[in-house]
Order: C-alpha cells, then sequence, then structure tokens
C-alpha cells in the first residue's frame, strides 16, 4: 500500500451562457457565426488564442460548431434563447489544479454557467481489480439499494455503473490503465454532473471537487477503511497524495510520471514511427 497514490482533478466541463451576456445576437450564416466565435474567444482572459476551424453547420437551425488547435469546442446557436456552448474534454483540460482553478472559475466570473461538470478520481497501485471490488460491493452491499448499479464488462476494461444516465449524478468506476491500454494499476472513480444539479455549482472550484468527492462517498455504502479516509481527505480538500500520509508530488509529476509516461512507453515499443512523430512535434512545440 506504500506506493499507492490518490490523485482528483475535473475530467470534462461544459459551460453555456445566453447572448444577452454580452449584448450580442446570434448568428444565421457562417461568416457571422465565424466573427462571433472569434469575438467571444477574445473577449475570455483563459480561453487560449490558438487557430480554430468549423467543424460542423447543422441546418435546419444553424448549430456552428468550431474545434480549436487545442481541442476546445465553441458552439454557437442561431437561436437566441439557446446561446453559446463552451466544451472542455479531459484531454483538453490542463492536469494542474492551478490552471483548471483559473479556467474554472475565470469563466463563472464572465457569465457561464455549468451545464455538465465531471471529476475524476484516480487511484493508482492499489493492486485491486474492477472484479474485487464489484465482489467485495456485492458481498458487503457496498452498494446502495435505489440506486442502479451494473458491473459492464468489455475487453477494454470493466467498469461499474452506479445511478442512472438520465439522472443529474451518474458515477463510473472503470479500470482506466486498460481504457488506455496501459500497463499498471489505475483505478478511476468519476462522477458526472449535470442539468440542474450542475447549474447549480459553486463558482468556486475547490467547493466543486469538495463537493462530488463527498458525493461519491455517499453513493455507496461500504468502503475499506483506508479507502474511506482516502476519500475523506479529498472531501476536506486534498488534492493529491501518497497512501502512507507522506507529501506527495505534485499533480503535473503525477500525471506525467503515472500516465504519459508508461503511455509513450507502450507507443515506443508497439509503434516507433508514431514514437518518432510525437518528439518532433514536442521538439517543434517547445522551440
Amino acid at each position: 500500500m506504500n506506493n499507492t497514490q490518490f490523485f482528483v482533478k475535473m475530467d470534462w466541463l461544459t459551460l453555456t451562457a445566453p447572448y444577452e451576456n454580452w449584448d450580442i445576437t446570434a448568428p444565421e450564416r457562417d461568416r457571422a457565426a465565424s466573427a462571433l466565435m472569434d469575438w467571444l474567444r477574445h473577449q475570455s482572459t483563459v480561453l487560449p488564442r490558438t487557430e480554430t476551424r468549423q467543424i460542423m453547420r447543422n441546418e435546419p437551425h444553424y448549430h456552428f460548431h468550431y474545434l480549436s488547435s487545442a481541442g476546445w469546442q465553441l458552439s454557437l446557436s442561431a437561436r437566441q434563447s439557446q446561446g453559446v456552448r463552451l466544451v472542455f474534454a479531459g484531454s483538453v483540460l490542463p492536469v494542474g489544479h492551478a490552471e483548471q482553478r483559473e479556467i474554472y472559475e475565470t469563466l463563472r466570473n464572465e457569465g457561464w454557467r455549468v451545464t455538465r461538470c465531471d471529476v475524476a478520481v484516480d487511484v493508482f497501485n492499489d493492486e485491486n481489480t474492477i472484479e474485487r471490488l464489484w465482489h467485495d460491493g456485492m458481498s458487503k452491499q457496498a452498494f446502495k439499494r435505489q440506486r442502479k448499479t451494473d458491473l459492464i464488462l468489455s475487453p477494454n476494461g470493466d467498469t461499474i455503473s452506479v445511478g442512472s444516465r438520465k439522472s443529474d449524478k451518474f458515477m463510473r468506476v472503470y479500470d482506466k490503465a486498460k481504457e488506455q491500454h496501459v500497463s499498471g494499476d489505475w483505478i478511476r472513480y468519476e462522477l458526472e454532473t449535470k442539468y440542474k444539479t450542475a447549474k447549480s455549482l459553486s463558482p468556486f472550484y475547490n467547493d466543486v471537487i469538495r463537493g462530488a468527492s463527498a458525493t461519491m462517498l455517499s453513493m455507496l455504502d461500504y468502503y475499506p477503511k483506508h479507502f474511506r479516509e482516502w476519500f475523506d481527505r479529498v472531501a476536506d480538500g486534498a488534492e493529491s497524495f501518497r497512501a502512507v500520509g507522506r507529501k506527495s508530488r505534485g499533480n503535473r509529476e503525477i500525471w506525467l510520471m503515472e500516465q504519459v509516461l508508461s503511455a509513450l512507453v507502450t507507443t515506443r515499443n508497439e509503434n516507433p514511427a508514431l514514437f518518432d512523430r510525437f518528439i518532433d512535434e514536442l521538439i517543434l512545440r517547445t522551440k
């Protein structure tokens, strides 16, 4: 248990805002949508100044979808009541809490409201498996009876789902290492929050992280003693730590060493050409 590490972060963020926030009207043509998208992007102090391209236009309602070269997506609607939608997927959100906090709190301060927010708790090197967690949970009534709970089997890693996908809160527990095709023990606990619950989330990042961790605790009745202690520490505001209580490495270092490094080693062994392209791009972007 000495090598077990615990790491929490925001893994998906969708925000919306009415056009009235900026005293503008909904676009109805490509040129107007492109100009409005650029204007909105430059109004924010946290959206990166990356190149963008239009990826879709849905007719007859004219929903314009733009994707930045950094990966975040901005959607505009020609329906005045629907406003603007901004999406940060897990692969786009920064890993460090300081960067995530700046993005979240700045956008909330700029008038965006949350329509979906996923918070992920990653456990590394716990030597647990989804099958073991499921067996222990069922035998010791870990999962609340009033919530639908399923074990979904997959070659890319099994998943325990708690709750309904259509509800405000839905939880997954799955083997992230198998999903990402990397070696090592890496189990992810992920809470998906949406609808009215998401819209009522605090404008303060730490409150969102702590609240999500506390909600995960409330959705499961049983944990091993050490596991409940971990979640309690996250709910109290801890961002990452070792199970033995020593001061952990930083969030970014955990991510680089536990996730990125493993993926790069696997890629180098299985696809050397792709690995070489990655190194070339890394050198190009750091010049």
